[in-house]
């Protein structure tokens, strides 16, 4: 039977293939991340990974060694779903050492597992579509270290699903080519990667294996029948479909907090997603030129990209390279072309183009290792014909335009002038021999110009100091659990140590201010308004700031009692003049941080006698807003006809809310009444949550824009609310479902 052209890397060739890759691992991250580190400062380039990786997946291992599953984060904003947050990749199985190590060094272990992974993925991707050893090795290295991997160092589920595109495509084209049981690998390759959490980046390794497995299936058909090909095609998708249900016990929750986030298709505008990131054709090549962290892939890339051009042997590696690389490019420059992207239903439901970075690197990966290959197979041709051939022209006209570009924005690449020189002496050079040394010049000056690429150089996770990690005393003081009062933690402290947004989580403090790329719809609209600050264009991130606007009766109604800020912000001065507001402690070098207490807010749960149905989301806004607005008498619904709010009447009756037991998941809340009336909680209304009165279940109400209300009658009642979310449990049946399917298909086809 005809069989599409792959290649067969010995095994000799592997070993020594593994070798390199592990030793270019630990050197990449000595040269790029680990050495140069020379600053514990704490900025936009790191903060994912200080202000959202370490203490979230801190907390989530912590409660898994509990022997707890995190479903619910009470301690973000109102309270955040946990689990369906990626951070932390509780399920994903490469994750498990962050049970038996500290967080910091597993975090650096993951990051060399990972960047491993990447590289060796990459070379056995580009053996299998017969480029040369030189070359694959080349692809590897260049993938591994290409400046999006170096920004990705501060998103380790990121750079974790990121590195396992090569090793898909691997998957892949075994399964195309009817290997022995790659189907099961494929599905156990996909399910492992959707349990990374990290949707976004799985949607872009979908999309290459998509554009690789039809280049492939249509080879297959062209060589050995449609029929076949359309049988191996349809085994190709029931395995990723059958790996993507494999992963559904992570994929569904996130999925689920995707569409009620900030994020969702019909709540993030095309600015909002221009905004997290784009770099236009002109910044794309200057910087790219300048080896940015954002977008360097080395040199030759850039110099060689076209010679692979007509290769045969090569055309589907070359076809794939330069499809990535080419709408990899477009997609980053947020023109367009992204802009058609976007309003396509999945293209909606992510931000910032600049993630598709990935794509481009791989692209532009995939294409040195072919060039470079070309280039080896030219070793002894003869220069009047080498000179002749079109795809050594093409070469010659790309680093010519480099040139140019380079003359006007005077921005001269020392590694790309030398790369030129090499391509050019080897045209010049008659022997076989001298051509080889060229070669490997070549690529001694990609694996130079790849290290001399700006590095990282904020602090690496292991040095961080003990206390890094650890709240600040002053902010462990103000806590009373998850059930307690909520505390203001300014975005001015951000970098501060000890008063990071999630350093209330790690101190068991309810913050009401966090950085969450999640964040829900509803917390950026409740918090835009009470703040103050509505800034057109911006995407919420969990964070805002106080100022002169604030909607102080918001604020109050979400229970936040303690405000900490900056001394020099200009709401610390409004603080000092503000009866309301007494302060309880400074901390930090020179008191610069102060903590004020607000007087008279809002409990976290509490008994109203009347409640209003408003008929939807933006009429309740209007009514919290309205000056005779009681929350302590009445609570706002939604779904009713009513559309205003009337002055309210005599108190029917009254009552008092105790918390009982307040647990992430689980909240009991003792009332006693006078009278029939409503038990509002100042927790966030979210699919999942149920709830239940003197153990009979109800159904919760959506109360006050964001929180949740159950109605209750006269004398003494027990409120419970528990968040089974409906997410988790249909993932974890369709996860186990594929399971056993897998197995069973597993078992059938061996006995057969």
């Amino acid at each position: 039977m005809p069989r599409v052209a792959r290649g067969v890397p010995p095994t000799r060739e592997l070993w020594w293939a593994l070798l390199l890759l592990l030793g270019s691992a630990l050197l990449f991250l000595e040269t790029r991340i680990l050495g140069p580190a020379d600053s514990a400062r704490i900025d936009l380039r790191n903060i994912d990974l200080f202000t959202a990786h370490l203490p979230m997946t801190e907390y989530g291992f912590t409660a898994l060694a509990e022997g707890r599953i995190p479903f619910w984060n009470p301690f973000q904003l109102c309270g955040q779903p946990f689990l369906a947050a990626y951070y932390a990749g509780i399920f994903y199985p490469p994750n498990l050492v962050y049970l038996l190590l500290p967080v910091p060094l597993a975090t650096e272990l993951d990051v060399i597992f990972h960047s491993m992974l990447a590289g060796g993925g990459m070379w056995w991707l580009a053996r299998r579509l017969c480029v040369g050893p030189l070359g694959a090795a080349a692809s590897a290295l260049t993938f591994m270290w290409s400046g999006w991997m170096v920004t990705m160092m501060s998103q380790p589920t990121g750079i974790g699903a990121e590195s396992w595109m090569p090793l898909t495509l691997v998957l892949v084209d075994r399964a195309v080519q009817g290997a022995y049981r790659a189907w099961l690998w494929l599905t156990l390759g996909v399910g492992t990667q959707v349990m990374i959490g990290s949707a976004e980046i799985l949607s872009h390794v979908m999309y290459v294996a998509a554009a690789f497995a039809l280049l492939r299936l249509f080879e297959l058909g062209r060589s050995a029948g449609w029929q076949r090909a359309w049988r191996r095609g349809a085994a190709l998708a029931g395995s990723v479909a059958a790996g993507t249900a494999l992963g559904s016990v992570q994929l569904l929750p996130t999925f689920e907090l995707a569409l009620e986030s900030a994020r969702a298709p019909e709540t993030l505008s095309f600015l909002q997603s221009l905004k997290a990131g784009h770099f236009p054709p002109a910044e794309f090549l200057t910087r790219s030129l300048e080896f940015d962290r954002w977008l360097t892939v080395g040199a030759l890339p850039l110099v060689l990209g076209a010679v692979g051009l007509g290769d045969r042997p090569r055309r589907t590696a070359w076809s794939l390279g330069l499809l990535c690389a080419g709408l990899g490019a477009l997609l980053v420059f947020g023109g367009s072309f992204y802009r058609f992207y976007f309003e396509t239903p999945i293209g909606g439901l992510f931000r910032g183009p600049r993630k598709f970075l990935d794509v481009y690197a791989f692209g532009q990966s995939l294409l040195l290792g072919v060039a470079l290959t070309r280039l080896d197979t030219w070793r002894e041709q003869a220069s009047a014909a080498l000179w002749r051939h079109p795809a050594w022209l093409a070469g010659l006209a790309v680093g010519g335009a480099l040139l140019v570009w380079m003359a006007r924005e005077a921005t001269w690449n020392l590694y790309v002038l030398l790369g030129l020189g090499l391509l050019l002496a080897f045209g010049g050079l008659r022997a076989p021999r001298p051509r080889s040394v060229a070669l490997i010049a070549l690529v001694t000056v990609q694996v130079a110009s790849l290290l001399a690429a700006e590095p990282n150089r904020r602090m690496r996770p292991v040095q961080l100091r003990p206390d890094y990690l650890a709240p600040s005393p002053a902010l462990e003081r103000l806590g009373a659990g998850p059930g307690g009062p909520r505390s203001y933690l300014s975005p001015a402290l951000s970098t501060t140590t000890g008063f990071w947004p999630k350093h209330g989580m790690l101190a068991s403090v309810p913050v009401v201010v966090d950085y969450e790329p999640l964040s829900l719809g509803r917390y950026a609209e409740y918090f835009r308004v009470a703040s103050g600050h509505r800034k057109p264009g911006t995407l919420f991130h969990g964070r805002y700031e106080l100022g002169p606007r604030t909607a102080w009766r918001l604020m109050d109604l979400t229970g936040t009692r303690y405000y900490v800020v900056k001394a020099t912000e200009s709401i610390a001065e409004q603080m000092e003049s503000d009866p309301r507001f007494a302060l309880r402690a400074t901390a930090g070098r020179g008191e610069h941080v102060r903590i004020y207490e607000r007087s008279d807010v809002m409990p976290r749960a509490w008994f109203v006698p009347d409640a209003v149905r408003l008929p939807d989301r933006a009429a309740v806004m209007r009514g919290l807003r309205l000056p005779f607005f009681d929350p302590r008498r009445t609570v706002l619904l939604e779904g009713g006809t009513e559309e205003a709010l009337a002055l309210p009447g005599e108190a029917a009756s009254q009552g008092s809310v105790q918390i009982r037991s307040y647990r992430p998941e689980h909240v009991e809340l003792e009332v006693e009444a006078t009278g029939p009336g409503w038990v509002v909680l100042s927790d966030l209304y979210y699919p999942g949550w149920t709830a239940s009165v003197d153990g009979t279940p109800v159904e919760p109400q959506r109360a006050n824009y964001l929180f949740r209300a159950v109605e209750v009658g006269e004398g003494r009642s027990i409120v419970r609310f528990s968040y089974r979310p409906g997410s988790f449990r249909l993932g974890l049946a369709a996860s186990l479902g594929a399971a056993v399917a897998t197995l069973l298909v597993a078992f059938a086809t061996t006995r057969r």
